[in-house]
């Protein structure tokens, strides 16, 4: 297993692929080549037997290597700022879902508190000699409706 191939993520147990070897020994052969045609370009432009044609076409291809070497540079120094972009977006992500655990667990908790709530009041309104209160005190029966409507059974 190589660098470029795979690299742990902090995790336990999970690896995961961060650019395939193929494309880091590419992008490493491209730079390598681009060296080597920037060193052969200060060769020929030593040289005083190099036309001013010849010296374009030079140019002409040393323009195309560059354009492959910044892509490869890219492609290797872009990944590790792409890693810390992925790394960071994991994190919120765990925040958010223990965020919405503990919103699930609270809306839980209340619901089984406004059903505890309900039956302490059904509860009182069934008591012996309840009816007689019901008549003294309506304030009951309005709760009791109002249970009703936000926990129905």
């Amino acid at each position: 297993m190589s660098v470029g191939d795979q690299a742990g993520d902090g995790k336990a147990g999970g690896e995961r692929r961060i650019i395939p070897t193929l494309a880091v020994v590419s992008a490493v052969l491209i730079l390598v080549f681009f060296a080597f045609a920037v060193w052969r370009m200060f060769a020929i432009a030593g040289d005083e037997a190099t036309t001013d044609m010849h010296w374009s076409r030079v140019l002409f291809i040393y323009n195309a290597l560059e354009a492959m070497a910044f892509a490869a540079a890219g492609v290797l120094l872009g990944e590790r700022v792409q890693r810390s972009r992925a790394v960071a977006a994991e994190a919120r992500a765990d925040q958010a879902a223990e965020r919405a655990d503990e919103a699930t667990e609270s809306a839980a908790r209340s619901e089984a508190n406004g059903k505890a709530l309900k039956a302490a009041v059904k509860a009182k309104q069934g008591a012996p000699g309840a009816a007689e209160a019901a008549m003294a005190n309506p304030e009951l029966n309005e709760l009791s409706n109002l249970a009703d409507r936000l926990f129905p059974d």
